[in-house]
């Protein structure tokens, strides 16, 4: 049984080479497994149909999958830099809350150990600790739906694994809470848009594949490429007009005018910003949050259809653009953790 599972993580000071992991997470799922190279080349003799028993190798070249957990009010910094890549800015501290602010910039070297702990037995009694050094994340999607709460889903590729290293004793921070629905807001062109649910993703555009003849199977460090940073939302036909009334929120127009396409550059994209408060006060006034700033984001589709008796919906997507001025895609935790 898996209840007494526990997921670690702390940043590699050198990338590749495993640390003692000492923060902590809730997950909700994990799915980290060995990316195995099988070498079986179709060598012919007499009486072969198949490939014989004695005649593939197979190598590890590295491990990847997902870890899916709640973005909550405390510890949620660690991440920042190793979706996006920039380093973290922390302000001064600002009624009893510092705000972590980051933004898309390289991460070349940048790594992380994580540590899952796999319990054995039918009482889940053993513990079983697995190590992952060389962490990168490739993807991610940071979402929220009408009865649930923030959560972060990052798909990861790691250099190594062991099983031997011991089983780092898990604490929590006290106090940490979960970001609700109900908390969690959207503006587009800074007019609020009331919306069913949202998601941000980005692809890192990793090269994950980086095998070299050097004596071993296990891969280099993966190089990033270009990004793709999207948005989707989903909103009621209400939050949606394709002319220009107070209060509304046309996304017809930022893709079609009269009779053609939109006409402009200018005419296409918005700033998307998405604000997700803690449930409590931090401060005397200031909640807990994380804030995603997309300040160009070009609208690519948001087309109304009917499918039933249901109120009709639209799926809002856009795409993240490098701005003339502002955040490709900033985020911005406000917690009582003073460091990141």
């Amino acid at each position: 049984m898996p209840l007494n599972t526990q997921l670690g993580v702390k940043k590699e000071t050198t990338y590749g080479t495993p640390v003692v992991v000492d923060t902590f997470f809730e997950l909700e799922s994990e799915s980290i497994t060995p990316e195995i190279d099988t070498i079986a080349p179709q060598v012919m003799r007499t009486t072969t149909r198949t490939v014989r028993y004695d005649r593939f190798v197979r190598g590890i070249t590295g491990h990847a999958g997902s870890v899916s957990l709640p973005v909550m009010t405390k510890e949620f910094g660690f991440w920042l830099e190793h979706l996006v890549g920039g380093s973290v800015t922390t302000g001064s501290v600002t009624d009893s809350t510092y705000t972590h602010s980051v933004d898309v910039a390289s991460l070349c070297g940048k790594g992380f150990t994580l540590q899952a702990n796999r319990p054995r037995g039918i009482c889940g009694d053993t513990d079983q600790a697995f190590t992952y050094a060389g962490g990168k994340v490739s993807d991610w999607t940071i979402s929220c739906e009408t009865g649930g709460v923030v959560m972060l889903e990052a798909n990861c590729t790691f250099q190594s694994m062991l099983m031997t290293t011991a089983l780092a004793s898990a604490s929590y921070a006290a106090g940490m809470e979960f970001l609700p629905w109900g908390a969690s807001s959207i503006t587009v062109g800074g007019l609020a848009l009331p919306v069913s649910n949202w998601s941000v993703s980005c692809d890192n555009g990793m090269q994950n594949d980086r095998l070299q003849i050097k004596g071993s199977y296990q891969r280099g460090e993966p190089v990033e490429g270009m990004r793709e940073i999207t948005f989707e939302a989903t909103c009621d036909l209400e939050a949606y007009v394709d002319g220009t009334p107070s209060g509304k929120v046309g996304f017809l127009n930022k893709i079609l005018t009269t009779g053609g396409v939109a006409a402009t550059v200018a005419d296409s994209y918005e700033a998307v910003v998405i604000t997700s408060n803690g449930p409590t006060l931090a401060g005397a006034t200031t909640y807990p949050s994380l804030i995603i700033t997309m300040s160009a984001c070009r609208i690519d589709e948001a087309f109304p259809n009917i499918d039933g008796p249901e109120m009709t919906e639209i799926t809002v997507k856009g795409t993240a653009m490098v701005p003339s001025s502002g955040s490709i895609c900033g985020l911005a935790y406000c917690s009582t953790d003073a460091l990141p």
